[in-house]
């Protein structure tokens, strides 16, 4: 390449060495800007030359391309069902999945635990009434009984920012 080239002149080499010194057995001396822009256009230049660029493109096989998916704005055609078929439909969906014990536990709802998790506290009972004593419902202070009854009259919060109030601006 360039670089195991000896240089002419050591004024070129950037070296400042004398043309005695630079024999074989002394290192290389440093290369300057003109020769490294040199070596770099020889590299770019031998890359370029070995790039193909390849410009035949194909998906491979046609029968495989059932496997890309459909775009997901594809509209396909809908089959609307009969009164007959809906009905059907409803009768199994309510036989399968009735909302009429949704809201029953499921120790209500069945006789026997349904998952692992069910298993532990499915029988549960009380063992003794609840005592008066410890029993704190929750109930509102003075504050929020104030704020249920402004709500009620005016139909909003007491912070509600009313028409016309100054705002401060914070920038």
């Amino acid at each position: 390449g360039v670089m195991s080239q000896p240089s002419a002149s050591p004024a070129k080499s950037g070296a400042g060495a004398s043309p005695a010194k630079s024999g074989a057995g002394a290192p290389a001396s440093p290369v300057d800007l003109v020769s490294k822009n040199k070596i770099w256009a020889e590299a770019c230049a031998k890359e370029v030359a070995n790039l193909k660029l390849n410009t035949n493109f194909a998906l491979g096989s046609l029968k495989k391309l059932e496997t890309f998916s459909e775009k997901p704005n594809l509209l396909k055609a809908v089959t609307v069902p009969t009164a007959k078929e809906m009905d059907d439909a409803r009768a199994l969906l309510d036989e399968l999945c009735s909302v009429k014990d949704a809201g029953l536990l499921p120790c209500e709802r069945f006789d026997v635990p349904q998952t692992s998790a069910q298993e532990v506290g499915f029988t549960f009972s009380k063992l003794r009434p609840t005592n008066p004593m410890f029993h704190k419902p929750r109930d509102g202070c003075a504050i929020t009984r104030y704020a249920d009854a402004y709500y009620e009259t005016t139909g909003m919060t007491p912070f509600h920012r009313k028409p016309g109030a100054v705002t401060k601006k914070w920038f």
